[in-house]
């Protein structure tokens, strides 16, 4: 059972290179967006990172980080559900793909459909 007298927030760290309404969709749905000017954004592990920051915010007590660099499940959702609809959308037809690199899972995930 939930336990209703807590609220669940979202604190997000991102670099001011990511587009502004990317940003404002995220502060629309509630986040509290922190933004960094960080030139190495999204670099995994860079000491100046956006990463390194919501790292060192989930060793805080009552933060946790989701972590797609990390979860097993980014890529195997693409797996699961993006390849198969793009292949049954294009009624099996599909001989090109193009996605946008983040985390990789969409590329990978499809990729292996």
């Amino acid at each position: 059972m939930l336990d209703d007298t807590r609220t669940a927030s979202v604190r997000t760290p991102l670099s001011t290179r990511f587009p502004q309404e990317k940003r404002a969709v995220l502060r629309f749905f509630g986040s509290d967006v922190i933004e960094l000017n960080d030139e190495l954004c999204p670099a995994p592990g860079a000491p100046e990172g956006a990463i390194a920051v919501a790292r060192q915010m989930a060793k805080m007590p009552d933060f946790h980080m989701l972590d797609q660099y990390r979860n097993e499940a980014n890529p195997d959702s693409h797996y699961k559900t993006t390849g198969p609809e793009i292949w049954k959308q294009t009624q099996h037809k599909v001989t090109h793909f193009a996605a946008g690199l983040g985390t990789c899972g969409t590329v990978t995930g499809t990729g292996g459909s």
